[in-house]
């Protein structure tokens, strides 16, 4: 706040002068006005209350005739009436112009000078004072003509001559509240739970259409309401909340997952401190809801656990016959596409239903399980693929392998199964558990016309040969 005068050398020795004593009623709770408004509220302070009042009528009038001049210099409205009638007993310059009124108007009311009402007005603060002399009282007034705002504040003092006398005084705040509303705006059409909150207090000052929307507010119900008892009807602040971090570090921005405990909604929010519209620092949160998100990905999650069902073989843990027939088709146009080279094997285990017979079910399943183990350590490309096809029946994808790479895999298939010597009294192939392989190597591109039955006849085929040839071997045909 600046001292507008002709001569501020002038006006600072006034104030010298007449600073001797603290006689008068020293406005407090300044640091609970906007800061806007504190260095007014300080030198009228400086004004009112560490001025000495002379005892002789010659020396008070020139104190008020001193004092008049300082706080018609003043950037600021400045308005003393009296409490009881609303006579006015000093306006400045900048009242007048604010209201657009010209001439004395000392002596006059003040709703009839400078509203043009025959009554008080209807918001006048001194109704208040009389409940409470010691009250500060803050409303934003409007010139509707010039489209002006001005924020004011007024209370009860100690004027010069001695009576009590309410004084009001404020600063325009046109240019920030329209800011105000132009950010109210903006923040009114963000589809997000939105408020804006006190750092130092945890008061609501904002809260966006959508918020009100989701907490079923109405009007301004909330503003100036501590954000935990009124959004969350807790008596302490929440413990998710980020406060004290954005405290430690302002620059921070905070992000966390919050369910609300009024309508259970489940909310993703982000925190960060940004200059308010009052020129101090406030809390901004805003959330988006994302209950319908989180039910949406349980429900995924629990038709990927229905297919993974359907594609895995539940004893054996590989891929199921179902898996294969889907992939297949989809594998050979893959490969067609690149130009490339597709094996399969089928695999069956020898005289299993003996195997079954001499140790029991619950062996025969352990068996099972022990060659899928076998068989899909074997494989080592990413895109290789091992599925049970059926009771003792194995399925082997290879893209992009050779009859030479697809012949030294069913070697070494051949071989870790003997390998582990799963004993097999009743095999007619050797002393253990072996198998026997299918293999076909298809060269597949756009020019071809293979199907997945033509691999599977042909892997199918050969699987019978091994088998007519005395099992525990492969046997090999080329598309």
């Amino acid at each position: 706040m600046t001292v507008k005068s002709k001569n501020s050398k002038n006006l600072r020795i006034e104030l010298e002068q007449l600073s001797r004593s603290d006689d008068f009623r020293t406005i407090h709770n300044i640091d609970q006005l906007p800061e806007g408004e504190q260095e007014t509220a300080r030198l009228v302070n400086q004004i009112l209350h560490n001025y000495k009042l002379s005892t002789g009528k010659r020396e008070t009038l020139n104190l008020l005739a001193s004092l008049k001049s300082i706080l018609n210099g003043l950037d600021a409205i400045i308005l003393v009436t009296v409490p009881e009638t609303g006579e006015i007993i000093f306006l400045n310059d900048r009242c007048k112009e604010f209201n657009n009124v010209k001439g004395d108007g000392v002596g006059k009311y003040c709703y009839e000078f400078l509203v043009g009402n025959k009554e008080r007005c209807v918001g006048c603060p001194s109704k208040q004072f009389k409940e409470d002399p010691d009250k500060i009282v803050q409303w934003d007034a409007v010139n509707f003509v010039e489209n002006r705002t001005c924020r004011m504040t007024s209370m009860l003092i100690d004027w010069p001559t001695g009576e009590k006398v309410r004084l009001e005084f404020g600063v325009e705040i046109t240019d920030s509240k329209r800011q105000g509303i132009l950010l109210e705006n903006i923040l009114n059409g963000i589809d997000a739970l939105i408020c804006v909150i006190d750092p130092d207090t945890n008061i609501i000052l904002f809260l966006n259409d959508s918020i009100k929307k989701n907490f079923n507010i109405t009007g301004d119900d909330g503003i100036g309401q501590l954000c935990h008892k009124f959004l969350q009807g807790r008596d302490e602040p929440c413990p998710s909340c980020p406060y004290l971090e954005l405290r430690a570090n302002p620059d921070k921005v905070v992000i966390w997952e919050h369910k609300e405990s009024i309508n259970g909604s489940l909310l993703l929010k982000t925190a960060r401190m940004i200059d308010w519209t009052n020129g101090r620092k406030a809390h901004l949160e805003y959330a988006i809801d994302i209950t319908e998100l989180r039910n949406m990905e349980k429900n995924i999650m629990k038709l990927e656990s229905e297919v993974e069902k359907l594609y895995y073989d539940p004893l054996t843990e590989i891929y199921s016959r179902r898996y294969f027939e889907e992939n297949i088709g989809t594998l050979i146009s893959s490969q067609a596409k690149n130009t490339g080279t597709l094996s399969l094997m089928m695999i069956d285990i020898d005289y299993f239903k003996n195997y079954n017979d001499t140790y029991g079910h619950i062996k025969g399943d352990d068996c099972l399980k022990i060659i899928a183990e076998i068989l899909k350590n074997c494989i080592t490309k990413k895109d290789d693929f091992v599925a049970r096809y059926g009771g003792e029946e194995f399925v082997v994808a290879l893209p992009d392998t050779n009859e030479h790479d697809a012949r030294l895999m069913a070697v070494k298939m051949l071989d870790s199964i003997q390998n582990r010597n799963i004993p097999h009294e009743k095999s007619e192939a050797a002393d253990c558990v072996t198998v026997s392989i299918g293999v076909v190597t298809g060269h597949v591109n756009m020019n071809t016309t293979y199907i997945r039955k033509d691999f599977l006849k042909c892997a199918d085929e050969m699987l019978y040969k091994s088998k007519q040839g005395g099992r525990n071997r492969y046997t090999f045909t080329a598309l």
